[in-house]
């Protein structure tokens, strides 16, 4: 296990990094539907999740579970439309468990995402469903060694902050 810190490779995310980025077992502590900042003509929703990011899991031997750098996010989805929401009888503990997108036509011969997230509460399956172009991910604090077992990691306060540490430290 390393010692180093981990540093991501960026603050902010899009969905031009979506190919790269992994989302098994990514706690959601909440979801808010917010007004977008840049509203277009009848739609101007975001759509977002409060969220453990994990950035790397590391193994610490068989049949042991796993280290992770984990840091809190926010995951926003912008300028949503179509949103659907199945949920089954929640847990305790929610995780996004995969986000898929498919590409569609839109009625006017244009490209839309349809983004489906696949929630995990234990064996009870549910999912959120929605169109948009776009998202941004904002990592909120400095990634930290996670271990379930003897370093289980504390998220903190609620927050939908889009504000990333490089941007803090650029302000003192």
């Amino acid at each position: 296990m390393s010692a180093e810190p981990y540093v991501p490779e960026k603050w902010v995310w899009t969905e031009a990094d979506f190919e790269q980025m992994v989302w098994w077992k990514t706690h959601l502590h909440a979801m808010a539907y917010i007004p977008a900042t840049l509203p277009r003509a009848n739609q101007n929703m975001n759509l977002a999740f409060d969220i453990d990011y994990h950035f790397i899991w590391l193994s610490n031997g068989p049949g042991q579970p796993y280290s992770i750098w984990t840091s809190p996010a926010t995951l926003v989805f912008e300028q949503v439309e179509s949103v659907e929401l199945h949920i089954i009888r929640p847990g305790q503990e929610i995780t996004i468990e995969t986000i898929e997108r498919y590409a569609e036509q839109t009625k006017l011969g244009g490209k839309a995402w349809l983004w489906i997230i696949e929630l995990g509460y234990g064996h009870h399956n549910s999912s959120i469903s929605f169109h948009t172009d776009s998202f941004k991910m904002y990592v909120r604090k400095h990634p930290v060694l996670a271990h379930p077992i003897t370093a289980p990691y504390e998220h903190g306060d609620i927050s939908f902050s889009c504000e990333v540490p490089q941007q803090k430290e650029e302000l003192q």
